[in-house]
């Protein structure tokens, strides 16, 4: 079987459903993964996202996940590493860059490329997780930086890869 992956970017605020997004920018979302289920046959839905990411912001559930519960034929995975396995594989978390650019005096530019850098460490991980889930096709989801670095990793890896939105918003309308 062809192992086919659309690539959605978004928000993590929106997958989260933070404090600051107004519900019916939730709804919209909701419904998009919807829509995108539906018209691509998704039988799975991984995200850049983890229980640790959720717990550190307050959430149980990201709203991928609640969306796939309610169905009965959508499977979910969180694939992105916890903060202990980020630890045992190495990769330092954001706040490590912020900490040493301010000590060191590093400028913004050289603290976002190595926070890129080391950001750029997940997404292998991420492939090992959808691979283990081995459902197609699958949507992922992930932040916006992610979409072009993710997709030519699974490009490589002999993935057939569509991009649905590098930048999923709820339109402006909404709120």
């Amino acid at each position: 079987m062809d192992r086919v992956v659309y690539i959605l970017g978004t928000s993590h605020a929106y997958q989260r459903n933070d404090d600051g997004c107004e519900p019916s920018s939730i709804e919209e979302f909701r419904k998009y993964l919807e829509a995108v289920c539906q018209l691509y046959r998704v039988k799975a839905i991984g995200e850049e996202m983890s229980i640790s990411a959720l717990e550190e912001n307050d959430r149980k559930q990201s709203i991928p996940a609640k969306f796939a519960q309610a169905l009965d034929n959508l499977q979910h995975k969180y694939c992105d590493p916890d903060r202990a396995e980020q630890e045992r594989l190495g990769i330092k978390p954001s706040e490590y860059f912020r900490v040493q650019a301010h000590l060191e005096k590093w400028s913004i530019e050289k603290t976002e490329s190595l926070e890129w850098n080391e950001d750029l460490k997940r997404e292998p991980y991420w492939l090992c997780q959808i691979q283990d889930l081995n459902l197609w096709p699958l949507l992922f989801i992930c932040g916006p930086k992610h979409v072009e670095s993710f997709r030519k990793l699974l490009t490589v890896a002999t993935f057939t890869v569509h991009i649905v939105d590098h930048t999923w918003e709820p339109r402006a309308d909404n709120n």
